[in-house]
């Protein structure tokens, strides 16, 4: 049984509070900074696996790695500020996507949209290509896996991959340094960025997507992605009313409180990693959070390991 503790924020408005819990646009923009912290960061590549596996990709850090390179894992402008601003997003508490700054003055209102920057030319071609699921988390993370796998299907480098669940299967199959790895990393570079092994960019992007993929496997470890750990929680009790009793905080009034919870699964909680996430919708950030929260759909992780039990 482990307690987790957090803050509610009241912002502009009061509040009621219920007791459940496309291609590269711009070259440049996952080689610039983001202001994800390491915490929000692990909580974004955990968001990038979790929609991965729920599309048939056992192997989350392969798209991870390309929205790393793209845009550091940024799908929010508030976390990429220099970039452009794209449509509105629920995930972005209200407020923008971010969206490429390489096809000219933000004002025109085209580039890529979302982390791994999906771009038809305008930001209206682009919803129409690939709807408004691109302006959520998961929903980017779906189309990316569309595209991936169309990619590898039409792919130069690949053989015997005819079609999705070929794709599929082959994609789950790659490991850095085995026989599928350096055909990955070509496929990236060349259908996912545009660059042909012809062109004098391929070098140079080829590392990019590479070092991106190796860097955030190993940043957040093997363990972490495997998305078959059984992860399972018994709520025992909560220190603020249930939803049929809200409550009201004011502007500027903040309220802690605490959730406790059983391990009743069969892998442990780890600190920074095991986190008391938003719902309704799920993982989407939280107009009421705290000072104190990990991320805006993170109210708070477990301060200590917890055992199964």
């Amino acid at each position: 049984m482990h307690r987790l503790t957090f803050v509610l924020s009241a912002l502009l408005l009061s509040a009621c509070f219920g007791g459940e819990a496309a291609p590269l646009d711009n070259p440049d923009l996952g080689m610039k900074a983001s202001s994800l912290t390491a915490a929000e960061r692990r909580v974004r590549a955990a968001q990038i696996r979790d929609a991965a596996a729920a599309n048939g990709i056992t192997q989350g850090w392969l798209l991870a790695g390309i929205a790393d390179a793209e845009t550091r894992m940024s799908h929010c402008w508030s976390e990429l500020t220099w970039a452009c601003q794209g449509p509105n997003s629920s995930d972005c508490g209200g407020g923008p996507v971010v969206a490429g700054a390489g096809d000219g003055p933000c004002s025109l209102r085209q580039g890529g949209l979302g982390m791994f920057q999906f771009d038809a030319g305008t930001f209206d071609d682009t919803l129409r290509r690939e709807g408004d699921r691109v302006l959520y988390i998961a929903g980017n993370v779906a189309a990316a896996v569309d595209f991936v796998v169309n990619m590898v299907i039409r792919s130069t480098y690949v053989s015997g991959v005819d079609n999705r669940a070929q794709a599929i299967d082959w994609i789950n199959g790659v490991r850095i340094g085995n026989g599928r790895w350096d055909p990955w990393i070509r496929t990236v570079t060349h259908y996912y960025n545009g660059c042909r092994p012809s062109y004098s960019c391929f070098s140079s992007r080829y590392a990019h997507y590479r070092d991106n993929t190796t860097g955030v496997y190993s940043e957040m470890g093997a363990d972490f992605w495997d998305p078959t750990h059984d992860f399972a929680a018994e709520f025992v009790s909560q220190s603020f009313p249930f939803a049929r009793d809200p409550f009201e905080l004011y502007p500027g009034q903040e309220q802690a409180g605490y959730i406790e919870l059983r391990n009743v699964g069969t892998e442990a909680w780890t600190p920074g990693v095991t986190m008391l996430g938003t719902t309704q919708p799920r993982d989407a950030a939280s107009p009421i959070a705290g000072s104190d929260w990990v991320s805006p759909n993170r109210a708070a992780t477990v301060d200590a390991p917890v055992a199964p039990g």
